[in-house]
């Protein structure tokens, strides 16, 4: 026990604030929502009564009642006018001082003392809980105990949560705190919900517990998280008592059970997409419209053995997951004409090795559906140019047509072809006469109606015969 000296001056202070307790001491016993004959708070109230009329408070000193014998104790420090020594006991919401002159608990002691303090002055029932059972809810404007489990009304929660100055609203039977996000239903002794939603930064719970003295405080309040709570219901209880022991706030409380929820879903081999989630892989598979129909893809999560979670359909991290495994069986399934020797070799992840294959199978179909036929080197340059930017686009082929443009014709040709599908060649200038940009801007337009013949047969050049040589 760590002891504390006072001044005379602090001495004084602190025991002009007891001397109002014994003007009424009775005050410091709550209401009860209950009553009746049996009601332990009612008889309290009747023993100090009679305690106060008697002034025989010294009679209580050695009672092995510990709220009548901290009564006792603390109405001799009243007496003595003196307690050059204090000290104080440790709780989760901070230190509380006291002075002893006996042997009565120190909580209750402690509470007694603090008879002022709404949220000390629950520790003169610690006793009384522990042993009864009950209940005192204290704040500002309420202060009620219940030796039957009846819960306070919700004028109580409305009332602590403004005392601890965290933003609320009341809505019928529901105490909503925050507005946005995931929420949390926190009902207490099956009476007044409290939501709490995934913008709040206040320790909500934390700060209402305050105001609550209980057996098992934890026991009496429920909680309901929606999210995946057909896959996981439970709150693990190193995350509750973290939470309760005011450890988060509710915005990172709400986080962890989002993620806890995420992770046991995994675990159950449930697919999770945003807010939705399946446990039937082809329904998940629906989302992903070039993979839907690949068995091959259905099998390997079939047989993953865990879920996949993603904000949103995302093709790449599902292949990406099964890949190492399962790439030829995917590849052969998408590509059936495929040798799987060149499918081994492939590199790079999975929507680039299925992109190589695409436009490896594309330009085969190129080649077999489209020719074009030349009658010279040069014309044969036009018809190079023709079979690259169907292949691979603008860009691929202005480079392939530089390289090769070996002779004023060729860079005539490439400046017709660059007008043609609307590439500007003006930071090329240095590699363009003025010979080459008029030949090449006279046969533009016959470029550009030849780049509009269908690309799956034979592509006719003649028109630029009379050019060409």
């Amino acid at each position: 026990m760590k002891l504390k000296t006072k001044s005379r001056e602090g001495q004084k202070e602190f025991v002009s604030k007891l001397q109002p307790l014994f003007d009424d001491p009775t005050s410091i016993v709550p209401e009860c929502l209950e009553g009746g004959f049996l009601c332990h708070f009612n008889g309290y109230r009747n023993k100090i009564s009679r305690m106060l009329s008697s002034g025989a408070f010294a009679k209580y000193s050695k009672s092995t009642d510990q709220l009548l014998r901290a009564l006792s104790e603390t109405h001799r420090i009243v007496e003595e006018e003196s307690v050059p020594l204090v000290t104080y006991i440790t709780t989760p919401y901070g230190k509380v001082e006291y002075a002893r002159r006996g042997e009565a608990d120190p909580a209750v002691l402690a509470g007694v003392q603090h008879h002022d303090d709404v949220i000390w002055r629950l520790l003169a029932f610690s006793s009384l809980v522990k042993t009864r059972k009950v209940r005192v809810f204290s704040s500002k404007n309420y202060y009620r105990g219940t030796c039957k489990g009846t819960p306070p009304g919700i004028e109580f929660y409305d009332d602590a949560l403004t005392e601890e100055e965290i933003p609320h609203t009341i809505e019928g039977n529901t105490i909503k705190v925050g507005n946005e996000g995931l929420s949390l239903r926190v009902v207490h002794m099956g009476s007044v919900t409290l939501e709490l939603f995934e913008n709040s930064p206040y320790k909500t719970m934390f700060r209402l517990m305050r105001h609550i003295i209980s057996p098992d405080i934890q026991s009496d309040f429920t909680f309901t998280f929606d999210f995946l709570g057909e896959v996981s219901s439970s709150i693990s209880d190193d995350l509750l008592g973290g939470y309760f022991a005011g450890q988060m706030d509710d915005r990172t409380f709400i986080k962890n059970l989002r993620k806890k929820r995420l992770a046991d879903s995994v675990k159950k081999s449930v697919f999770i997409i945003g807010d939705a989630h399946y446990t039937d892989v082809q329904e998940f598979l629906n989302n992903f419209e070039n993979i839907k129909d690949l068995s091959s893809v259905r099998e390997a999560l079939e047989n993953l053995g865990k879920g996949l979670v993603m904000e949103e359909a995302n093709e790449r991290k599902v292949l990406e997951t099964i890949w190492p495994q399962n790439k030829i069986a995917i590849l052969k399934e998408m590509f059936p004409d495929e040798d799987e020797k060149y499918i081994a070799r492939l590199k790079g992840g999975p929507m680039e090795q299925i992109q190589q294959l695409r436009q490896k199978t594309r330009e085969a179909e190129i080649d077999r559906n489209t020719t074009v036929e030349s009658w010279s080197a040069d014309s044969g340059y036009v018809g190079e140019l023709i079979m690259k930017y169907l292949k691979a686009g603008a860009s691929e082929t202005i480079k392939f047509g530089e390289d090769a443009a070996t002779n004023s014709t060729r860079k005539a040709i490439l400046w017709a072809f660059s007008k043609a599908i609307n590439v500007d060649l003006s930071n090329r200038n240095w590699l363009f006469s003025e010979t080459d940009k008029s030949f090449g801007d006279k046969i533009t337009p016959i470029m550009s109606e030849i780049l509009k013949q269908p690309k799956n047969g034979k592509i006719d050049l003649s028109g630029l015969r009379p050019y060409i040589s």
